[in-house]
Parts: structure tokens; C-alpha cells; sequence
């Protein structure tokens, strides 16, 4: 049948394989042909499936049985963090062992369904939740990969909805799929295992890129809004033995002593039945600009109201979120849309502060750590008002702060098309790992034969 190339999104080969010397209908539209010795089947057919442990909140210790939940299923493996232990008796069977598949069946969000972490010795003998399900069979490795690749997400949507997040045990036994022989499955095995790991590795290396960028634009940021442009100014001690010296004109104070306003907004659901206005939350600001698109929309009257009651900004205000997410903040400039009591609404005397100038000292690290040093709440963290009124901040003359605001507002926009084109090239390589993926356990390539090389992604 030829060569049968993965393709990038542009069209490009990545990489070329050989097709099985023949095919039949496996009997599915959405699977298509699979090789001739292959045999569809079902899950219930190939393993157990084995609802997680339930406890109460009583039997909740210290110490005792680790109990595995979603949140320790991270990017396939098994991560010990905020971990439970329960105290008390646990039969074998609601106990991890080599080899299992521990799956994400029950969560609050539909895109975590399904997630799930390969079972190996330093991750046995463990429990796990209610929310996860143990799938055990003699053919787990192949069938990890199974569960990673689109022929498990296609066939979640017949059960998943917008009212119903979970996989049950019925569900799961009625999943079809192709299944080649033992020794097959473990040449398919080992060369994604290979593959895998090489595309890992990458996305490893870029996000590493990504972080260092990150660092960079924080240290830039912070250096520029604390000494400025002129690196032969006169300096002056700040009086405050951790900021250090400061240029000798600039004015050092707390933030309430040069706003108009410092407020919060809404501490009330809106009404989101017939929504047109956009009720804006921490969740919707991204990289200092505003989600508009994705946010929640709330009810004319709800919105009338809001605005009333102070919780509309104003354009040139400066918003900087206080709870969940602490510290992130964008410069206001449409004003048809209300906030959330996580955003604090700052508006400065603009003959003093300009609003561009603010919102970068917001992102330096003079004032992260102030907001970090107030932090308060054990699950949502939050600053309060009083506390962000406090904050020491750096302010130069109003002319020298335009300057600021304008270098930095080129030099970040370039290191954030940088950081946003590295983001694509991981979108390339996820994209490249699930095609490769499914490819193989379909039996749309055949591996048996192939030769190892390099992995090569055109990005």
C-alpha cells in the first residue's frame, strides 16, 4: 500500500511508515480499516474494572494508607502531591499493583475524564478514591496508550455531558477497540515508548525555554520600575532595608496615597440566565490582557445593579486579582463590563500615576512579594483590600513613568510573541504524540519493521 506519512498542521511530513500488507472493515465508521490479523473487541472482554474506596472524612489521617485521587494523576504518571492518608482497613482489591491503570472516572470538570497514570512498583500498593477506577489487565501497556489516544476520547462522548462527568464501570466495558496479538502489542509498545519519550523530552526542553523567558521578562521588569532607564542616576536610600537604594527623585509611599479609588467587586453570583454584559473574574485575565470571549455573561438588571454599586471599571483604571491566583493584573480600556470580588479595582490620579506604569510595578517583584508576605486562607488565597492599600510602591515623575511604560510595553510585547511562538511549537509536538499515538493503535502503520532514527519534527 505504499508509505502512509503523520503530517504536521501545515501539511509537512514528519515522519513515514509502512502500511500492513492488508486490511479489513473493523465494523466501526469511526475507527475505519484495521490490519486483517487484528480483532476488534471490547473492554469488558480484556480486563476488570474496579471502583475506588470510599471514606469518610473521620477516617482521614495523618498517616496510614496513601490514597491515590485525580489531582496525583499527572501527564501519565503518579505525582505525591497533596497527598490523603486514610486510617483504616483496606482489602487487596482496592489496592494499586503493578501493572494497573488508575483512571480519572468522576471530577467536576469534563476534560479531566479519563486522565489516568500507568500503575508501576514505586506507585503499587497504594488505595485510590471513589472519583478514580482501577482497569486491570493483561494487557495494560498496550492499553495505556489506548486510553492516550483519541480512541478513547472519541467514544467518552457518547457518555460525558454537560450534566454528567463521570465513566462508570458499564461505560468502560462497552469501549471497542482493535487489538493485534501479545507480542505485537509489545513492538507497538516499545516504539511508542520510545517515540513518547523523544516528544516528552522536547516539550520538556520548551517549556524549560519558556520558563527562562518568563524569569527574564520578571527581572527586567523589576529592575526597570525600581531604578529606571538612566543607569547613571543619583541614588538615595529608601529608608526600607529590603528595597535597597532608589533613584533620588522618586517618590516611595503606599499605593492608597496615589489612587482615587481602591475598591473590589461583586461579592455576588451574577445572574448568568439571559447574560449579555461580561461579569469579569481573576480566571479571564491572561498574560495583561482581558478574556472577554470566554467569560461569564450576566443579565442587564444584574448588570445595572453592579454598576451601581461601584463594581464597573473605568478606562485607565488598573486591575490586580487578590484571590486564587494572586498578583495578576491588566490596564482597563473599555469600560462595558463588571468585575468580581477577586479583581480590585485601582484607579490612580493620572496626573500622578500612569496606568501603564502601574500595572508593570504591579508585575515586578517589589510588589509580588508584598502580596505574597499577605496571604491569607488555607484553600482560597486571598489579600485583602486594606492590605493592598498598604503596599509600598516606587513612583518617579509622571514623564519619566510614561518612558518606562513605553520600553517596557515593546521590549515585554517581543518576549511575549517569543514565549507565544514556543507555545505553538508545543501544541505541534502534542498534537504530533497523539497522532503517533493512534496511528499505531489502530494499526494505521505498521512498526515491526521499523528502523530507529532521530525523531524530527518540522516546527
Amino acid at each position: 500500500r505504499g508509505d502512509c506519512s503523520i503530517v504536521d498542521k501545515e501539511g509537512a511530513c514528519i515522519m513515514n511508515f509502512k502500511k500492513y500488507e492488508s486490511y479489513k472493515d473493523s465494523g466501526e465508521e469511526w475507527i475505519g480499516d484495521i490490519p486483517q490479523e487484528w480483532q476488534m473487541t471490547k473492554f469488558k472482554n480484556i480486563g476488570k474494572a474496579i471502583i475506588g474506596l470510599t471514606y469518610s472524612p473521620e477516617e482521614v489521617a495523618d498517616s496510614g494508607t496513601l490514597v491515590l485521587r485525580s489531582s496525583n494523576i499527572q501527564n501519565g504518571t503518579i505525582v505525591y502531591e497533596n497527598n490523603v492518608y486514610v486510617n483504616k482497613k483496606i482489602s487487596e482489591k482496592l489496592k494499586t499493583k503493578n501493572g494497573d491503570i488508575l483512571i480519572c472516572s468522576r471530577n467536576g470538570s469534563r476534560e479531566l475524564i479519563g486522565k489516568c497514570a500507568y500503575i508501576d512498583d514505586s506507585s503499587s500498593g497504594h488505595s485510590f478514591g471513589a472519583f478514580t477506577t482501577i482497569f486491570r489487565s493483561e494487557y495494560s501497556r498496550f492499553l495505556f496508550y489506548v486510553f492516550n489516544s483519541p480512541l478513547f476520547k472519541f467514544q467518552s462522548g457518547s457518555f460525558l455531558t454537560s450534566t454528567i462527568n463521570q465513566l462508570t464501570i458499564n461505560n468502560l466495558y462497552n469501549f471497542k477497540l482493535p487489538l493485534p496479538s501479545v507480542s505485537e502489542q509489545e513492538i507497538i509498545v516499545n516504539f511508542l515508548d520510545q517515540k513518547t519519550n523523544e516528544v516528552n523530552e522536547l516539550i520538556k526542553s520548551k517549556k524549560l525555554q519558556i520558563e527562562t523567558l518568563q524569569k527574564y521578562r520578571q527581572s527586567l521588569v523589576t529592575e526597570t520600575v525600581t531604578k529606571g532607564l538612566n543607569p547613571n542616576v543619583k541614588m538615595k536610600s529608601s529608608g526600607v532595608e529590603w528595597i535597597a537604594d532608589i533613584p533620588e527623585h522618586w517618590d516611595l509611599c503606599q499605593l492608597k496615597r496615589k489612587m482615587k479609588l481602591i475598591t473590589d467587586g461583586a461579592h455576588i453570583s451574577p445572574e448568568t440566565e439571559n447574560g449579555q454584559h461580561s461579569f469579569i473574574s481573576v480566571v479571564d485575565i491572561k498574560e495583561g490582557k482581558i478574556d472577554f470571549e470566554n467569560s461569564l455573561k450576566t443579565s442587564t438588571s444584574n448588570y445595572e445593579y453592579l454598576v451601581r454599586t461601584g463594581c464597573k471599571p473605568q478606562k485607565g483604571d488598573v486591575l490586580l486579582s487578590k484571590d486564587g491566583t494572586i498578583g495578576k493584573s491588566v490596564v482597563v480600556d473599555s469600560e462595558d463590563f463588571v468585575v468580581a470580588s477577586s479583581l480590585i479595582i485601582n484607579r490612580p490620579n493620572h496626573k500622578e500615576v500612569d496606568a501603564g506604569f502601574l500595572h508593570f510595578l504591579f508585575q515586578s517583584n517589589l510588589i509580588q512579594v508584598q502580596l505574597l508576605s499577605y496571604l491569607k486562607g488555607s484553600a482560597l488565597k486571598r489579600v485583602s483590600i486594606k492590605n493592598v492599600q498598604k503596599i509600598l510602591c516606587l513612583f518617579p515623575p509622571i514623564s519619566e513613568q510614561l518612558s518606562i511604560s513605553n520600553y517596557l510595553g515593546n521590549v515585554t510585547k517581543d518576549i511575549e510573541v517569543l514565549i507565544q511562538s514556543i507555545y505553538e511549537q508545543i501544541k505541534v509536538l502534542e498534537q504530533y504524540r497523539q497522532s503517533l499515538i493512534y496511528e499505531a493503535v489502530t494499526g494505521k502503520i505498521d512498526v515491526r519493521n521499523y528502523k530507529e532514527s532521530l525523531l524530527e519534527v518540522n516546527l
